[in-house]
């Protein structure tokens, strides 16, 4: 059964770390001294060296996959989160935060126009920066506010998009979930032990 992915990369790394996560989950011992197979005619008697081998093609394909996909994640899922939008939650939060900054810098020409959150973007680690547009009438805009949501909001707002794209979207399929695979499996010598 061939497995097809478009990056080897990652299929390397799911697939081995699905063989640990396999192995340590079932209870999968090495007894006696040597390992045989019985399709072909070969046996091994130091099994241990076949593990350490096992242990070190799992973290060569886990730094393969980070060379290749840490730099791409956040823009695709960046890309995700705004392909989909602003929220509503969010655009209220927004347009409310821009008509404040207007009453604070005195500019009240503005704002009795009619104002909508347009686009996204990530500030730094924890926040992320909103564009607020006023329009007139017509529609036309006349005026462009960035809100800024930092700290404990906008890092709220992050987790909360992450959450929704881990089940709707690929970025966190494709790169996030190959990690917590890998994760899992590294770990699998202490979460066997408690099973």
């Amino acid at each position: 059964m061939p497995i097809s992915d478009s990056s080897p990369e990652r299929r390397n790394l799911i697939l081995i770390s699905l063989a640990f996560i396999l192995y340590y989950a079932a209870g999968g011992r090495f007894h006696g001294g040597e390992i045989r197979f019985f399709v072909v005619n070969l046996q091994f008697s130091k099994p241990a060296v076949l593990g350490m081998f096992a242990w070190v093609l799992l973290f060569w394909f886990a730094l393969r996959f980070y060379q290749k996909t840490h730099v791409v994640y956040r823009a695709e899922l960046w890309a995700e989160i705004m392909r989909g939008g602003v929220s509503r939650s969010l655009s209220v939060r927004a347009c409310r935060l821009a008509k404040e900054q207007l009453r604070g810098a005195n500019r009240t020409d503005h704002f009795e126009k009619k104002v909508s959150a347009q686009d996204i973007r990530p500030n730094g680690y924890l926040g992320i920066s909103i564009v607020c547009n006023f329009s007139n009438e017509n529609g036309v805009i006349v005026h462009q506010e960035f809100v800024e949501l930092g700290g404990v909001q906008g890092l709220a707002y992050r987790l909360r998009e992450v959450m929704s794209h881990a089940i709707t979207g690929n970025a966190v399929a494709e790169h996030l979930i190959p990690y917590v695979l890998f994760v899992a499996a590294t770990l699998g010598p202490f979460w066997s032990q408690n099973a």
